[in-house]
């Protein structure tokens, strides 16, 4: 149940984009011979373009989707373990070099807090969140970043076998005592709403710490000038609410 779900979740999340929409209005405005129909899709494909690309309309929504914390330095309460959530980075197989994602800013909140100790432990989940290529474990990759950047190998746990925040919450519960520790939980604002109520259907007690918000401040030309930022920022916030409610559809959370 759980591989069929995690395939078939990644090719609704591809139909999700935005960019693929206005692809299909174009295609079909080009292959259809009546006028008038052909001008009606192109049309269509334009205004999509127009909504999906307005930062100011973006950052509405995903203000509105987000959940933000107090940042890192505010917490008072020492934890054992941070369980940070994968889906930050990857590995160039060319280069061998670590391609950082946005979120990055996960396991960087981590080692601050580790390193003003509030943090004993780092705990990394995620294994490979693609179809194919899952030899490949990010939470193996992240150990070495965090011991780069001066965690003791000791303090680090990795979890390198799940593929969704599902399975995060699923496969951590072997390797930390989530029931007894009061662990804290950090993800990206835009993905904190499903990971914390995964974790809270699967019986973790935790604190949250939100990094790295995608909703900010917004500029004059944010109201009436296309950005291509707004229209991948609307890809992640399309498919963290397709994520939730599917999770939600097949009691996940």
């Amino acid at each position: 149940m759980d591989s069929v779900f995690f395939v078939l979740s990644k090719l609704l999340f591809f139909a999700l984009s935005p960019m693929v929409w206005i692809g299909l209005f174009l295609i079909l405005s080009f292959c259809i011979k009546d006028d008038k129909l052909s001008k009606k899709l192109r049309i269509i494909a334009l205004l999509i373009f127009l909504f999906f690309s307005n930062s100011a309309i973006q950052s509405t929504f995903m203000r509105w989707w987000e959940i933000n914390t107090p940042p890192a330095d505010s917490l008072n309460q020492k934890y054992t373990y941070a369980v940070v959530l994968g889906g930050m980075a990857d590995r160039d197989p060319h280069s061998g070099k670590l391609i950082i994602e946005r979120s990055i800013d996960r396991i960087i909140q981590a080692i601050i807090l580790y390193k003003a100790e509030k943090v004993d432990k780092i705990v990394i989940t995620g294994g490979s969140g693609e179809l194919l290529n899952q030899d490949k474990k990010e939470s193996i990759e992240l150990k070495k970043f965090c011991e780069q950047l001066g965690v003791s190998p000791n303090d680090i746990i990795i979890e390198a076998a799940s593929r969704n925040t599902f399975e995060n919450a699923k496969y951590t519960k072997n390797i930390i005592p989530y029931k007894e520790e009061r662990i804290l939980l950090i993800t990206s604002a835009f993905h904190m709403r499903r990971s914390s109520a995964i974790f809270k259907k699967a019986g973790y007690n935790f604190d949250i710490l939100s990094t790295d918000p995608i909703a900010s401040r917004l500029r004059l030309d944010d109201y009436f000038l296309p950005k291509a930022k707004a229209i991948d920022n609307w890809i992640v916030l399309l498919k963290e609410v397709a994520g939730y409610l599917s999770y939600k559809l097949v009691g996940y959370l």
